[in-house]
């Protein structure tokens, strides 16, 4: 499972997880240890932080929402079952499968490599233009969510 948190114009940091175990708030937690530890050595001299997260158990967790805002973080809401909305599932995870398309692994480092090597080519326009997509998607998100209830 690959883990990833992204901005405004880069991949803040990523981990590809081991087969298997499903992640649970205490693992969510220990990699937004991570991502703290990151940013603040990347930009120190930022302090605000939106974050954005889907809604998943271990994701809004009580406990994981706590340690975010103590982390300084504004979190913005993210209805359920609207996977549109994950800025992974509409913007970069199409684009990572057509990079991939057709490539076997063998190796775990291989796999990794070919995701560093995704990342890196990837320009600051492309993560800037999945996070402007954004607000047009909960615009249309919501337009035909007060259709449905018509």
């Amino acid at each position: 499972m690959l883990c990833i948190w992204w901005g405004v114009h880069s991949v803040e940091c990523w981990e590809l997880l081991a087969e298997g175990p499903t992640v649970i708030a205490d693992v969510y937690f220990e990699r937004l240890r991570n991502l703290k530890a990151n940013l603040q050595n990347a930009r120190p001299q930022q302090h605000k932080v939106y974050f954005f997260h889907d809604s998943a158990r271990p994701h809004s967790a009580r406990t994981v929402n706590a340690e975010l805002m103590k982390f300084g973080c504004t979190i913005s809401p993210h209805p359920p079952y609207f996977s549109n909305l994950a800025y992974s599932d509409y913007h970069l995870f199409p684009h990572l499968q057509r990079h991939l398309l057709g490539q076997k692994f063998q190796i775990r480092d291989n796999i990794e490599k070919a995701l560093e090597n995704f990342f890196k080519k990837r320009s600051p326009a492309f993560w800037s233009r999945g996070t402007r997509d954004l607000p047009k998607r909960w615009q249309k998100t919501s337009d035909a969510f007060g259709a449905c209830l018509k």
